[in-house]
């Protein structure tokens, strides 16, 4: 691919040429090319080599704005709110889950409550796990466990653990999969 030039008002810059890598997998008999397949291995160099280069463009435009302190103050109290989703009652208990944040988090983290007046207790909280995380969330119908889904570095290698809701002790059992988007519990909690 050639190199792309842009001029903006008062500056010009030019974009970081991308590396095409011919992949071609064959799906049910037909050839299905992608060149840009390199790009879905975030820990790999030449990745965050060419993340940066992008991120140097943006910033050499947006950090310059004048209006730029104001816009990052405005948003963030727009956007930066303590909030809580409507629990979620199970079927064989008084048990409710559900999701709540704070405005300093960058993730939604997973609680519980014993019954409706009862007080909210953490369950799963992402914010403190660096680049791993909860993808999935699925309490067994008396709420005694919880399958909960997780991954690293936003991939799609999710691996589901279950927990027990009142000691939060994460059992030894597990499923590894490849893009698995939720999960169901027999009535019984035997799987």
């Amino acid at each position: 691919m050639g190199l792309v030039t842009c001029t903006l008002k008062y500056q010009s810059f030019h974009y970081p040429t991308i590396e095409k890598t011919a992949v071609a997998d064959t799906l049910h008999g037909t050839v299905i090319f992608d060149n840009y397949r390199w790009l879905e291995s975030s820990e790999e160099p030449r990745v965050q080599t060419w993340l940066q280069k992008q991120e140097n463009i943006t910033r050499s435009i947006i950090d310059k704005l004048p209006q730029r302190k104001w816009l990052v103050e405005r948003y963030t109290s727009l956007w930066r709110y303590d909030d809580e989703r409507t629990p979620q009652k199970v079927l064989g208990s008084d048990r409710l889950f559900f999701w709540a944040t704070k405005k300093e988090w960058e993730r939604w983290a997973y609680y519980y409550r014993d019954h409706e007046s009862a007080p909210a207790i953490l369950l799963l909280n992402p914010n403190e796990w660096g680049p791993r995380t909860l993808n999935l969330v699925q309490p067994s119908r008396d709420g005694k466990y919880l399958a909960f889904g997780t991954a690293e570095a936003g991939n799609e290698q999710i691996i589901i653990k279950v927990m027990e809701v009142a000691s939060q002790k994460i059992l030894s059992d597990s499923l590894r999969g490849w893009r698995q988007s939720g999960v169901a519990w027999l009535p019984d909690n035997s799987g």
